[in-house]
């Protein structure tokens, strides 16, 4: 049975609407996922959880769409692409009012990109508040039991910012889109994310040890829990998903004290401000950017 909303006629659409008691809207990024993995890792994951669930739970659970997210620590590595926090907002909250003026009382909004935490907090609250409807935030690592975490990976991190647990979960989604070799040798663009990236860093994150079946058992364990969720949803014995505790920064800990990095990201002013470093960790810009004297990338029109 179809689940995937955008793939619908209108008139296969009214009748999916009018069975469905939940809608995912899966949510995720286009960004730098170092040498080994498409720009698009965060975005396969949330779709590929929201559509495996809508399966099992047909035809009381529909899919409907979205792309892009908001990336503030990759805008230096070609094609990463991000939207600004309060647009980001504003289309998730007009995707859960159209839901809503359809009849659809009931959204998960399943997040794969770190960054997106706080704008998909803010949505769901305005959404709830502004259309009296349920509108739950998570992320699909929030439903990953701990256990896993220990017995598939050995304590590394999950989601992991393409390490083991997204290099593992890629080689089982799309094989086909993962270069695994390629982490494992220089790369001709200095590899820099927060401290990570180069073989040595790739090494250290457990990316030689990647592999098909480990992405499978992190899959199967973190749906069967996204399922139950879900039906507990849907029976009105829960409408709040707690963050799994990771090492990430992607916990209660990032949603509570630093809420505060929230109101900054969401104003206007702010992201018109942001402008992305350009250069090596040795100073030197990267190739084909030139750069003006406080590090900004040099904009030139076009002949």
């Amino acid at each position: 049975m179809p689940v995937y909303l955008p793939d619908m006629t209108s008139q296969e659409a009214e009748v999916a609407l009018r069975e469905a008691q939940v809608v995912i809207l899966p949510v995720g990024s286009v960004e730098w996922h170092g040498p080994h993995l498409p720009l698009s890792v965060d975005y396969h994951s949330s779709r590929s959880f929201a559509l495996a669930a809508a399966e099992q739970l047909a035809p009381r659970v529909l899919v409907t769409h979205s792309l892009y997210g908001v990336v503030r620590g990759q805008m230096q590595f070609p094609g990463s692409i991000t939207i600004p926090p309060h647009a980001f907002i504003e289309i998730m909250v007009g995707t859960c009012q159209s839901l809503n003026y359809h009849g659809v009382q009931k959204v998960l909004i399943l997040n794969g990109h770190g960054s997106n935490r706080p704008q998909v907090l803010a949505a769901a609250v305005r959404a709830s508040k502004e259309f009296d409807m349920q509108v739950v935030p998570a992320s699909w690592w929030d439903f990953t039991p701990e256990s896993a975490v220990q017995e598939i990976f050995a304590g590394q991190h999950v989601p992991g910012h393409a390490t083991d647990s997204e290099t593992s979960l890629m080689l089982y989604l799309r094989p086909d889109l993962v270069k695994q070799e390629r982490a494992l040798k220089e790369s001709w663009q200095v590899e820099v994310d927060a401290g990570r990236g180069g073989v040595e860093a790739w090494l250290r994150g457990g990316v030689q040890h990647s592999t098909a079946e480990k992405g499978k058992a992190l899959f199967e364990q973190t749906l069967q829990r996204l399922t139950a969720w879900l039906e507990e949803f849907m029976a009105g014995k829960t409408q709040v998903v707690v963050p799994r505790a990771d090492r990430e920064g992607y916990t209660i800990e990032f949603l509570g004290p630093r809420l505060w990095f929230f109101w900054a990201e969401t104003c206007q002013k702010y992201m018109e401000q942001f402008r992305p470093r350009f250069l090596t960790p040795s100073g030197h810009p990267m190739p084909g950017v030139e750069l003006d004297r406080e590090g900004n990338p040099i904009y030139k029109e076009k002949a």
